[in-house]
């Protein structure tokens, strides 16, 4: 017959908070759209991979190939229209050579709706060589 153990309720509720602080997360639910329709999104899909216990990141990564005021019109439509809410809202475009009151136009439209704008200058793919010469470099 085994032996029955009385277990004080104080115990109890201390070996119980210790495990919900184990399970604790940070969720972060975080919209993109992007200006072209590969890169970009290839780029932000890289994100998801990584995997860390305590933080959780639910990307959802849009390309739509359009220029930058579409993109950020599309971003706002797709925050107004999201059934659960997005904690952070950007949209990413090429400064390429659009004119800067049309980029300018974007930008101000984006932050009076809530939404992150952030460009590159010329080409989105110079990020990428950016980053291959500071790890060839270190």
């Amino acid at each position: 017959m085994a032996n029955i153990i009385k277990i004080e309720n104080s115990d109890v509720k201390r070996f119980k908070k210790r495990e919900k602080k184990k399970k604790k997360s940070i969720s972060c639910r975080i919209l993109i759209v992007c200006e072209g329709t590969k890169t970009e999104p290839n780029y932000f899909k890289a994100f998801k991979r990584i995997n860390n216990q305590s933080f959780v990141v639910e990307l959802d990564i849009k390309g739509e190939g359009t220029n930058t005021l579409s993109v950020v019109d599309k971003a706002i439509s797709l925050k107004n229209s999201a059934l659960s809410p997005y904690d952070e809202v950007w949209a990413v475009f090429d400064r390429d050579s659009f004119p800067a009151a049309n980029v300018n136009a974007a930008i101000l439209k984006a932050e009076s709706n809530g939404v992150k704008a952030a460009w590159s200058n010329e080409a989105f793919e110079l990020w990428f060589y950016t980053i291959f010469v500071i790890v060839i470099l270190q």
